[in-house]
């Protein structure tokens, strides 16, 4: 009979069986180590009595060595530790509030763990505070750019100085020095687009050229080898060297010790994704680096207020970060466990099935917290301003809905069974569609594609007046402060514009900005003469800006989770003021739909894809009101071909009448 062993395999707690019993492979876990005819499994908390369990089903008389026995009382004793708050350092620089102790606990006693936290709830500070319960390990954490110096702040006020953070950050010469001389510092932080591009060692462009073209079909070994080069021109020396036919274990000894330069030659032994939302997509650059750098680390940890918004898909990757026992399937059999698709075409996704398995996955690795389970914050309002269109915007935004209707009638009459239009052409129409209402509209020259798209201005924008007007009030009291939120760069230009005339002090923050955000929020919390933030939303996560009490959507976002992080930037720990939140709509148009699909928290993407028609439908709002989905029985639609498609009429504007909010055609 097996007994069952432990050991540590460098800082990681692991359980093993010798040789290759037939149950070996099904418990929780299974990993085979050929090296050592043996099969390993994690025995960490919290996922470590779950393979103990596994084992004793499949082998109910086994016994277990001394180590392993202890093992098993060490993970039976973490919930009570957790309870008893049982950590190393209890008197910390700033004392935390009562949810981030338990958050605390939670993560030193779980080396694997997920921060669900609402944004604005104090994950950070978990974080740092870990930091100061484990002195003799290191910290990784990648972040959106625009969290990066925020990072820096909280490490430093959140230990006193007693932590030395830096940030991999600048030219490609700059950050390499800061990886070089990693070992001065306790946290790094990076953004995830360093971790994308200096994650691991790669070929300059010239040498790659080369590589690929040699038709050699062992390149990926020798990029790896090669890559740690620093020097371009060395690369390229060596990998011509190897394409005439120099072995590569000749070419490896050759290159010899090399200072470090990539992330992966970082000693660390904490990863932290901030934001992990960032790495919810599989197939991206972005996400396969932030997964393989997660391997070297025995602490791996996730934050995220918006981990996954309804689609399982989005946690597939970031389960996969934490460890992959908690994703055991493949891409492929995991779509098939948990996806439903489209009959006749398995790229749609039309449903998803077996959520309860992901769900107790999820429970079984991470804790949760809402901002009215921990902290006592003012009340917020949300509240809609009606801007009636300009006859300009009328008529164009009609011209618009009239084509769409048009091709979806034909689209629906050829046989679209499943309704679905191609998500590219159909994003591009509903931009349209918010970019006429916010007063202007991309164009390319000639209309030829590949082109610089430039913004062509509509004659009158009623929106902006509206903003103008808003503001009179707002910034009537000069300690008054607002963040307005847009979607499009010239959206953000012609509101700076508004600002200069008004003589109101700025920041911009977007994409041309996000190098210098730290040293543009710090200017908007603390220096009374900037009182206006203009930011795209995308940009509006992990950052605190407390010094605003009221939040402007010039425009809305058709992503839910940029729409939950941006609302919540002044809404957060330490925020003793009234919020208030206006947003700008246009009854019965594309904007009403985005605001109702977002305060039901509803995936407003699918619109882009399966719900085209909903958008151009004369009926869409007692639709909606009513639960009418596309193509049942009361919706206009059918999917029979040859059906004559019911169409919403576009009626023309009148001098001082809003139309009927009950379809999106602008009256």
């Amino acid at each position: 009979m097996f007994q069952l062993e432990h050991e540590r395999v460098g800082p990681v707690n692991v359980f093993w069986l010798p040789g290759d019993g037939p149950g070996h492979p099904r418990i929780f876990g299974a990993a085979r180590d050929k090296a050592r005819d043996r099969w390993v499994y994690p025995a960490y908390a919290p996922v470590g009595l779950q393979v103990l369990q596994d084992i004793r089903k499949v082998y109910p008389s086994i016994t277990l060595t001394t180590a392993a026995a202890a093992q098993e009382e060490a993970l039976i004793a973490v919930p009570q530790r957790i309870v008893d708050r049982d950590i190393p350092l209890k008197e910390l620089p700033v004392t935390p509030f009562a949810h981030q102790m338990e958050g605390l606990a939670y993560l030193y006693h779980n080396p694997r763990w997920a921060l669900l936290w609402e944004p604005g709830v104090g994950k950070t500070k978990v974080l740092c505070d870990l930091k100061l319960q484990l002195p003799g390990e290191r910290m990784l954490v990648m972040a959106p750019r625009v969290v990066v110096s925020t990072w820096l702040r909280e490490v430093d006020f959140h230990s006193k100085g007693a932590l030395k953070a830096v940030a991999v950050d600048g030219t490609p010469t700059k950050k390499k020095g800061v990886i070089r001389d990693h070992k001065n510092y306790d946290v790094i932080v990076c953004t995830y687009g360093t971790a994308r591009t200096m994650g691991f060692p790669t070929l300059s462009r010239s040498a790659g050229a080369v590589l690929t073209n040699s038709g050699r079909y062992d390149i990926r070994e020798a990029s790896k080898v090669i890559g740690k080069v620093g020097d371009p021109k060395k690369q390229l020396e060596l990998v011509r060297a190897w394409v005439d036919g120099t072995p590569l274990k000749e070419i490896a000894a050759s290159i010899g010790p090399q200072e470090p330069s990539w992330l992966c030659d970082i000693d660390y032994q904490i990863i932290v994704a901030d934001e992990s939302h960032c790495i919810k997509q599989m197939t991206s650059q972005q996400t396969k680096a932030a997964l393989a750098l997660s391997a070297k680390a025995a602490r791996r940890y996730i934050m995220s207020g918006t981990p996954a918004l309804g689609d399982p898909r989005h946690l597939y990757p970031q389960l996969k970060f934490l460890a992959p026992a908690l994703m055991p399937e493949d891409w492929f059999s995991f779509s098939e466990k948990f996806l439903v698709h489209a009959p006749h075409n398995r790229h749609i996704v039309t449903g998803y099935k077996n959520l309860h398995i992901i769900n107790q996955r999820v429970d079984r690795i991470a804790i949760r917290k809402r901002k009215d389970e921990c902290l006592d914050l003012p009340e917020r309002q949300i509240v809609d301003i009606t801007v009636q269109p300009s006859p300009s915007q009328t008529r164009l935004y009609n011209e618009f809905i009239a084509t769409m209707q048009a091709d979806l009638a034909t689209y629906i009459q050829t046989g679209g069974e499943d309704g679905v239009v191609q998500a590219q052409n159909a994003a591009v129409r509903l931009n349209k569609l918010s970019q006429v209402l916010s007063g202007f509209i991309y164009t390319t020259a000639d209309g030829v594609k590949g082109t610089p798209a430039t913004a062509e201005w509509l004659p009158d924008n009623p929106k902006l007046d509206a903003l103008d007007e808003l503001l009179d009030g707002l910034l009537e009291d000069p300690a008054h402060k607002v963040i307005i939120w847009c979607v499009y760069a010239p959206e953000i230009e012609t509101i700076e514009g508004l600002l200069q005339k008004r003589k109101v002090g700025s920041i911009r923050l977007d994409g041309t900005t996000s190098a210098k955000s730290g040293t543009l929020l710090k200017k908007f919390e603390t220096d009374p003469k900037c009182r206006v933030l203009v930011g795209q939303i995308g940009t509006g996560v992990g950052f605190t800006a407390n010094a605003a009490a009221y939040t402007v959507y010039y425009s809305l976002d058709w992503s839910l989770d940029k729409y939950l992080q941006s609302i919540d930037r002044n809404y957060r720990a330490g925020q003793d003021k009234k919020v208030t939140v206006y947003r700008l709509l246009f009854p019965g148009t594309v904007d009403a739909i985005k605001a109702r699909a977002l305060d039901k928290k509803n995936d407003i993407s699918a619109i882009m894809t399966q719900k085209l028609a909903c958008v151009t439908c004369a009926k869409q709002e007692q639709c909606d009101a009513a639960g009418v989905k596309l193509f049942d029985k009361k919706c206009l639609y059918r999917r029979s071909v040859g059906r004559v498609v019911a169409r919403p009429e576009s009626i023309e504007n009148e001098a001082e009448e809003v139309g009927d909010a009950g379809g999106p055609g602008v009256e």
